[in-house]
């Protein structure tokens, strides 16, 4: 991946300016593309990640019992559970979700949704995924 790094007098990392275009992003089970994270270059407070859900398709329903999580729809309209609920979400919403939260993903009409998804930890094992409705 290309990216820039600056660097700290003790030799940690200050911030990047990541490029996700790179074909040697990792990508999670299910088809997200991870552009931050312990895995992908270091990270170790943070994850994110894009997915493309075709028509049909969901995340499954999931939870993270230590991280909040953020989703911002960057195309097409989804259906997202939070907690018991259902809402749709259009290109600009943002959902945020508390720990132990219950959430997943569905896309129901004939579009592509493209999600970016932010939780504070450096990786799933960190942040307590647990799937499961």
């Amino acid at each position: 991946m290309e990216k820039v790094i600056h660097w700290a007098g003790n030799g940690g990392p200050t911030g990047a300016a990541l490029k996700p275009e790179s074909a040697d992003t990792p990508y999670l089970s299910g088809g997200s593309r991870v552009i931050l994270g312990r895995e992908a270059n270091g990270s170790q407070d943070l994850t994110m990640g894009i997915r493309t859900i075709e028509p049909g398709q969901r995340v499954a329903v999931h939870r993270h019992s230590r991280a909040s999580q953020v989703y911002f729809v960057m195309a097409g309209v989804a259906l997202f559970t939070v907690g018991e609920d259902e809402v749709e979400c259009r290109e600009g919403d943002a959902v945020y979700l508390p720990p132990n939260c219950r959430h997943g993903v569905t896309v129901r009409n004939d579009k592509p949704a493209t999600v970016m998804w932010a939780y504070n930890k450096p990786d799933r094992d960190a942040a307590g995924s647990e799937l499961g409705e």
